[in-house]
């Protein structure tokens, strides 16, 4: 968006659209009347009494005939010239936006065979003006998320809750097509919370519980409305891992002790507990009883009241219940001298229990299985892997072979029986389907809001980053967004995203734990470990000088510093065992490093250059306009405007750790931190700054090339479009 250089705001905005046309005249043979347009919808984005700038858009030829034509528009703002003419011919479209106020505005132009009865070969192109109001918009949801509990209603199965880490949740009334956030106003949300169990009746009522790994936080939620609204129950201020519902007024709650509610949630009594305990689920065949199982192998039932062993010659922890619709109950039981978990299996209802190590599963070892679930008549057991059996775990076999992310992760927290296909909750999945015609795994749409890297393609113009468990993404202006998940990229937390400027083809996105991946096709496949890569661990940051693409950075975190000079296709490792997690590329092949204050190092001499003896910065950035800040927590900004060589201090500090900063393009005294506690601007250069109260915490800025829109990415708010004042 432009202001006009006349000085004065106009009313229209214009593109030029290049048609080509395609008809035959009534009688033809060779050809019946016909429109071919490969464009569906032209987009405007202003704000009221602004001009948007021209976009040039070639439609392609039909047929190769040149016949008379003519268009007509649905709605007077928009504006044709000229409204018929000969085709191929050139329209010229505009938009006037004095009399409609901000939001989303559609019309359609028509295009009509002049000499064609009754309309006959009518081609349609939608035009949408999107008038903007200067403050804060939210412009998409973002893909997967980690998945902690999920539940379906039993009397309407289209009817899905979904609770993810740090207390989102999510309800979907098309059986998992798509969900939209429902309103949880949970009390402490500072400490790795995240919601740990859902459960709903066909009533109507629901219950969900909370845990936070603080020792003061937590506890029990209610919903009336099967999941639309909540409110918190008596019980707060524990971590509450799960709970077992009876009916609609009686519940037990785990945790932090053992709880009781007879009135649904308005009173609770501890219970004590008969000894150390590690789960708590219902009774696969009594409503009216729980299981409980602790230590030394000991399981209980218990109506929260009565407690009743069960003798099941067990040594050692148990650690996880399910039972089978046929009534077979299985366990997990740790045996702690060799570190090894192993299956039972009982068909009386836990009087007598067997080794179930069935055929097809791996060698054991320490880390399988990670986590058993049943579903139905289905047994799972997951580790770095994920395998399943339909006979009461005879035999296994492998899970998720069409969809790598699935099998290459090592947390799965369950999943259940759904009667349009089974449902697996996963860390870096989301939720996830088993299609029961093919056999299929498939990634149901969900949102991931921690963003924790966002750029701006030059060529395409889309958003591109990375979420924290969500993965890789690609999104466009209006927020319409595409997950870049393909096979081979089987990480499951992210932390970099790097794109070639000059193709948004080649990809390189960096984890937290598992490496670097490369993608040539745009994200549609991936490759671990490029050549040279195989030790790196967490990529930290990656970075690309702006004179010479085809050099790549990468920040290992305490694993050291990489870097290519072929594009990504390999990589040497030019610094080990050193903590970089910030990369500054300087022109040439030299980059600025946060390694113990800020040192420059050279590519080719192999040259590290102790620049500033400083706390290394948490911010080390080089902006689009080529200056190279750095910041941290104990000091002001500094800035560069010589290639590192002299900084300027900006005297603004917060006290807290800078986490990413942007110049306006069209105003470089124009500047914006993002921290943990919001945005700044300021107008004179960096020496005064203003708030502009940013709704989540800042991660990541992305000003549009022409400097009238901020992409801001959040943590905990997924990705937002901020407008400023002019």
């Amino acid at each position: 968006m432009k202001k006009s250089p006349l000085g004065r705001i106009l009313p229209l905005a214009l593109i030029a659209i290049f048609l080509s046309v395609g008809c035959a005249k009534s009688g033809y043979t060779e050809h019946d009347p016909d429109f071919d347009l490969d464009l569906e919808v032209l987009h405007f984005t202003a704000r009221a009494n602004e001009v948007v700038e021209s976009q040039p858009v070639q439609l392609l030829e039909a047929h190769g005939l040149n016949h008379p034509w003519r268009v007509q528009a649905d709605h007077p703002w928009v504006l044709v010239e000229p409204s018929r003419g000969d085709g191929p011919g050139q329209v010229v479209v505009g938009v006037s936006t004095d009399s409609l106020a901000p939001g989303l505005h559609r019309s359609e132009l028509r295009f009509v065979p002049e000499l064609s009865e009754a309309g006959q070969g009518e081609a349609v192109l939608a035009v949408e003006l999107e008038i903007l109001d200067a403050g804060w918009q939210s412009i998409g949801a973002l893909f997967a998320g980690d998945v902690r509990a999920v539940a379906w209603d039993p009397s309407d199965p289209d009817r899905i809750l979904l609770g993810t880490e740090y207390n989102h949740l999510f309800l979907s009334s098309d059986a998992g097509a798509s969900f939209v956030q429902v309103d949880l106003e949970v009390q402490g949300t500072d400490c790795s919370p995240f919601i740990s169990d859902i459960h709903m009746q066909a009533s109507g009522r629901a219950y969900l519980s909370v845990y936070q790994s603080s020792d003061s936080q937590g506890g029990v939620y209610r919903s009336d409305d099967g999941g639309t609204s909540w409110s918190p129950s008596s019980l707060l201020n524990l971590k509450i891992s799960s709970l077992v519902v009876f009916d609609d007024e009686h519940l037990l709650a785990y945790g932090d002790g053992l709880w009781r509610s007879d009135d649904g949630g308005i009173n609770w009594q501890e219970i004590t507990q008969p000894g150390p305990t590690h789960f708590i689920v219902p009774h696969p065949s009594d409503s009216s009883q729980a299981i409980l199982g602790g230590d030394s192998g000991t399981l209980y039932l218990t109506d929260g009241t009565v407690f009743t062993s069960l003798d099941t010659g067990f040594t050692e922890a148990v650690d996880e219940f399910a039972a089978l619709d046929d009534g077979t109950w299985l366990v997990r039981e740790y045996l702690n001298g060799d570190n090894t978990p192993a299956l039972k299996r009982s068909t009386n209802a836990g009087q007598s229990w067997q080794d179930c190590t069935g055929t097809g599963l791996p060698e054991q070892n320490y880390e399988y299985p990670c986590r058993m679930f049943v579903a139905g008549s289905d047994i799972f057991v997951t580790s770095k892997m994920m395998y399943r059996s339909k006979d009461a775990g005879e035999n296994f076999f492998l899970v998720g072979e069409n969809f790598e992310k699935v099998t290459g992760q090592a947390r799965f927290w369950g999943g259940l029986a759904h009667p349009a296909g089974t449902l697996l909750f996963h860390e870096a999945s989301g939720l996830l389907r088993i299609d029961p015609n093919t056999d299929l795994v498939v990634q149901l749409g969900l949102m991931d809001f921690t963003v924790r890297s966002l750029t701006q393609h030059p060529i395409s113009g889309r958003l591109q980053g990375v979420t924290s468990t969500g993965g890789v993404f690609s999104m466009n202006a209006q927020g319409s967004t595409l997950g870049l998940g393909g096979p081979g990229l089987s990480a499951s937390k992210f932390l970099s995203l790097s794109a070639d400027p000059r193709t948004s083809m080649v990809l390189l996105a960096g984890a937290d734990g598992s490496g670097l991946y490369r993608s040539t096709d745009g994200g549609q496949s991936w490759l671990r470990d490029p050549v040279g890569t195989e030790h790196v661990d967490s990529a930290k940051d990656i970075a690309r000088p702006q004179d010479d693409p085809d050099i790549i950075w990468v920040a290992g975190n305490y694993g050291g510093m990489w870097v290519s000079d072929d594009g990504g296709v390999s990589f040497i490792r030019i610094l080990e065992d050193e903590y970089v997690t910030r990369v500054a590329p300087i022109n040439g092949r030299k980059a600025l490093i946060n390694w113990s204050g800020i040192k420059r190092i050279d590519l080719d001499t192999g040259i590290v250059e102790d620049l500033l003896d400083i706390t290394s910065p948490s911010l080390l950035t080089r902006t689009a306009d080529g200056s190279i800040f750095y910041g941290h927590d104990h000091y002001n900004l500094r800035r560069s405007t010589d290639e590192g060589q002299t900084f300027v201090e900006i005297p603004f500090g917060s006290g807290q750790y800078p986490r990413a900063i942007a110049v306006d393009p069209a105003n470089p005294n124009r500047l914006w931190v993002g921290f943990d506690t919001g945005l700044f601007e300021s107008r004179d250069d960096g020496q005064t700054f203003e708030e502009v109260n940013a709704p989540f915490p800042v991660s990541s800025l992305v000003y549009d090339p022409d400097g009238q829109q901020l992409f801001v990415g959040t943590i905990g708010g997924g990705v937002y479009r901020y407008l400023p004042q002019p």
